[in-house]
């Protein structure tokens, strides 16, 4: 084939196609995937099964990200539902969203500031992923990195005043933590905490209440550092996934002595879970039983009584279209 191409549908959404040998006949698939915002109460003993849990948003959308305001009322949450990623914010009963940012970059949440005045957020507004902090109710939109590497998935400080995040900046997703004097005063210089972190796409920090700690994913296992960088131990590593699902995804308890994680085994079936801060037996909160609600994301969000986590829903047609010739 020579020449430029020509442009032969508008709009049909096709994944895959598959031409007739006569050339007559294309055969395409249309893929839509949807995820939603669910919740389950926590149990206090033994494990609730996802049946239980109680849907939430309803939009023809994909979420990703999410988290709880610090008075446990609403859930903000990123949304293609207007056609890229923005940010909206709904009552942790349900209801009516709110959109908060409308910028044509995608936008992706990630942790309230513990005041409830602002937001934890990467986004592509600058072409690589970089962490932005923002007004919780929209607007204020301050970056805290800048460059070409890619720095995602920022977690608070107690004292609103450090983000801790991932960057690639080494080749390999490590751990740093930037801070300011105070709001307002501007962001300073990154600082790398972890060496052997993440590896290709997993850090995820997430730092504790009581300011002591940050967790974060590497190797199949949740990790905890101070935020200096020292005092690094393993609290919990999966060896065999079939056995002990791998963490992935690990939150703090209010209290800052229970992590609770989300884990896959090797058929990237997911469960809730809980281990003590200082070390223990895990112990298995949720489980995805049923196959018409997988839970795919790794995030989720707790306010201390439920969970909160999205649950997908992926749709496929076929369709054929006859071939005109001029």
């Amino acid at each position: 084939a020579d020449g430029d191409p020509e442009r032969l549908t508008t709009g049909l959404s096709a994944q895959s196609i598959a031409l007739a040998a006569d050339g007559r006949t294309l055969a395409y698939s249309v893929y839509t995937s949807y995820a939603h915002i669910w919740s389950v109460p926590i149990p206090q003993s033994g494990a609730v099964s996802v049946s239980e849990a109680r849907q939430l948003t309803t939009a023809s959308e994909s979420i990703e990200g999410l988290a709880i305001s610090p008075d446990g009322r609403w859930i903000v949450y990123d949304s293609d539902r207007s056609g890229n990623f923005d940010i909206w914010k709904i009552s942790v009963d349900g209801g009516n969203p709110e959109v908060i940012t409308t910028h044509t970059s995608n936008d992706f949440v990630q942790q309230w500031s513990p005041d409830g005045t602002q937001l934890a957020i990467h986004s592509f507004r600058n072409g690589t992923r970089d962490v932005f902090v923002m007004a919780a109710e929209g607007g204020g939109v301050e970056a805290v990195t800048t460059g070409s590497a890619h720095e995602l998935n920022p977690t608070w400080s107690p004292d609103g005043n450090s983000v801790a995040f991932q960057s690639n900046e080494t080749g390999q997703h490590e751990l740093y933590v930037s801070s300011r004097q105070a709001d307002g005063d501007g962001w300073g210089e990154p600082r790398q905490l972890t060496t052997d972190g993440g590896g290709v796409d997993r850090v995820d920090p997430y730092w504790s209440p009581d300011g002591n700690h940050i967790a974060y994913i590497s190797d199949r296992a949740i990790r905890i550092i101070s935020p200096t960088g020292t005092d690094e131990r393993v609290l919990l590593q999966s060896r065999d996934p079939d056995v002990q699902p791998a963490p992935e995804f690990a939150i703090w308890s209010a209290d800052s002595r229970t992590i609770y994680f989300k884990a896959y085994d090797t058929q990237r079936r997911s469960s809730l879970w809980s281990v003590p801060a200082e070390g223990g037996e895990p112990r298995l909160l949720v489980r995805f039983d049923d196959p018409s609600r997988p839970s795919l994301r790794r995030e989720f969000a707790t306010d201390g009584e439920r969970f909160f986590f999205t649950v997908a829903r992926h749709e496929s047609d076929i369709w054929v279209m006859e071939l005109l010739t001029n």
